[in-house]
């Protein structure tokens, strides 16, 4: 489970760095329809990087429970 959360994080962390990425080139893009596909795909990616930190987060609890009632 730990491990599950750890991945998720990273994830969660790499996606949210792509959608940074997209937005710097949706700033130097001049065409329009590029540009709204470009702010769709980093809007997209924040949505995902999000539900990624959440389910790392769920992860760590559970796994912080599970420990909790081994012992």
């Amino acid at each position: 489970m730990l491990l599950y959360a750890i991945l998720s994080a990273l994830g969660g962390f790499f996606v949210s760095k792509q959608a940074k990425k997209i937005r710097t080139e949706l700033q130097s893009e001049s065409d329009l329809e590029i540009r709204e596909a470009l702010e769709v795909s980093a809007k997209k990616r924040d949505s995902i990087s999000k539900w990624l930190y959440l389910l790392s987060v769920l992860f760590f609890v559970a796994t912080i429970i599970i420990l909790g009632s081994i012992s």
